[in-house]
């Protein structure tokens, strides 16, 4: 069963409301402060510490979703090209992928022969020319 949208909507909402009602609680204007950047003190201290806050905290996570990115958009670029298919497309078809379910040339048992393998070559090289 799908959850409506509004009770996720709802559920966010809870939590950020929790997580600035902690916040405001412990006083942990640091906890959040170092992450954004933020800096406290004289103005030398404020130009020096800047850059550094930054790309020591919430910065230094642009690395690590860059190669998540990376890894989903392989993933996805080598997915069945059957609607809501989640298998890996290892056979072509055309120019689409799919997978041993939903290829139609594949056998039921998923095992491809030398004997058919053979079959489509010489289907497709006949029906080129």
């Amino acid at each position: 069963m799908k959850r409506p949208w509004h009770t996720i909507a709802i559920g966010v909402c809870v939590v950020g409301v929790v997580a600035v009602a902690v916040y405001v609680v412990i006083g942990a204007s640091g906890w959040l402060a170092h992450p954004l950047g933020s800096c406290t003190g004289n103005a030398y201290l404020v130009v020096r510490c800047k850059g550094y806050n930054f790309w020591s905290g919430i910065g230094s996570d642009l690395g690590e979703l860059t190669l998540l990115t990376a890894v989903l958009a392989t993933y996805w670029h080598h997915t069945c090209h059957v609607s809501r298919c989640w298998r890996l497309g290892r056979f072509a078809h055309g120019h689409l992928k799919l997978c041993a379910h939903h290829h139609p040339l594949v056998p039921n048992d998923g095992r491809v022969t030398k004997v058919e393998i053979d079959a489509v070559t010489r289907s497709t090289a006949g029906g080129d020319q």
